[in-house]
């Protein structure tokens, strides 16, 4: 597959979404020109390399695009799919173990009394995709409050958690805002004690998850305005991959969810992602006609941006793997000057502590792989 990195997608990618969110009519007009662009109309589907040729020509979060895709343009409507439906398989089997391990882990937060709630992409496709195999993931991620951190730390470092977690993931809890639990066959839950990685030490950063969370009988569930929010805020930086599934995402939890759009406005005013979630709006209504309220839209776009939060949004967005490896040293630590003048300038945290103890509990980390 081809490698590249980013947050926004860039105009194939946007052709893909559209062929994936459009009306049927308007889809195949789109997905037909996305062939075209991406020289894939001229491929035999019935040559052995077929399915080489096509995921080679393409990045993965294109790959994954392909199960919405062939579902809203319909499994008969053009002579690959019949091809490609395989992979739509492999993504509900790998969906299905993903499923499976991180609702064992809930089971088991929740015998020991740990709230708990799915978040991110295996909620979003048990609870807003018409299948779940038409939201690929990479791996679940269960949200639990940040008081009990500790003690879900001490359940994963003794593997009660069902997990084979390496020494690294667990003595890198100083600087990160998940454990990662590894189980067998390559399988991965990311538990998080804070919902955005910028808030990790925030203690009270989560809180307004819990208030307007709705609780059942083991876990609880994301309300639909913050997961729009938390989805959108999620492509707010850069990946190899970039993460443009907050698009579908976003139009999934749209099309189902009362989005309570005031609670959006003062979400946005309140967090430090203002210069990436204006630029969103305007995508999502511009290139997809997303059905967003005037007022909403107007008042975002009177929001003033402050300079700290835009040099930290160009740091956290741009490309570091282009540079070499002293550049990308000083482009993480730009990034942590820019997020320490953003949150804890006015703390008893100094400038020079926070990046020491930073780096120093990266460094301890990687010795412990």
């Amino acid at each position: 597959m081809i490698e590249m990195g980013g947050h926004f997608p860039d105009d194939q990618q946007t052709l893909l979404l559209k062929a994936a969110l459009s009306q049927r009519l308007k889809a195949i007009r789109y997905f037909v020109e996305w062939l075209e662009v991406n020289k894939l109309d001229r491929l035999d589907p019935a040559s052995k390399t077929f399915l080489t040729d096509f995921m080679d020509s393409i990045d993965e979060g294109s790959h994954r695009l392909l199960p919405q895709v062939i579902h809203n343009l319909g499994d008969d409507t053009h002579p690959y799919f019949r091809f490609l439906l395989g992979t739509r398989k492999n993504y509900w089997v790998k969906n299905k173990q993903i499923e499976f391990r991180t609702r064992q882990v809930l089971d088991i937060l929740a015998e020991n009394a740990i709230p708990a709630m799915l978040i991110r992409g295996l909620d979003l496709a048990l609870r807003y995709y018409e299948n779940p195999s038409l939201r690929p993931m990479s791996n679940g991620d269960i949200l639990i409050p940040y008081e009990y951190k500790s003690v879900a730390f001490e359940l994963a470092e003794k593997g009660l958690l069902g997990n084979k977690t390496h020494t690294y993931s667990l003595k890198a809890r100083n600087i990160a805002q998940t454990v990662h639990l590894e189980f067998d066959g390559e399988l991965n839950v990311d538990l998080h004690w804070s919902i955005f990685r910028e808030y990790a030490h925030t203690a009270d950063a989560s809180d307004f998850i819990w208030k307007g969370a709705t609780r059942g009988e083991k876990s609880y569930t994301l309300s639909g305005t913050h997961a729009l929010f938390v989805s959108l805020v999620k492509g707010s930086t850069f990946e190899q991959v970039p993460p443009f599934g907050w698009v579908a995402d976003a139009q999934m939890i749209i099309r189902k969810a009362e989005i309570d759009w005031h609670e959006m406005l003062q979400l946005t005013k309140h967090f430090l992602y203002k210069p990436f979630l204006k630029r969103v709006f305007l995508y999502l209504v511009d290139q997809h006609q997303f059905s967003i309220p005037d007022y909403f839209l107007e008042r975002l776009k009177a929001l003033e941006i402050s300079e700290a939060e835009e040099k930290y949004y160009r740091a956290a967005s741009g490309n570091p793997g282009k540079y070499s490896i002293l550049s990308r040293v000083w482009f993480e630590t730009l990034k942590k000057i820019h997020l320490h003048k953003l949150l804890l300038k006015n703390t008893d945290v100094s400038l020079s502590k926070y990046l020491f103890s930073w780096y120093f509990n990266r460094i301890k980390a990687k010795l412990l792989r």
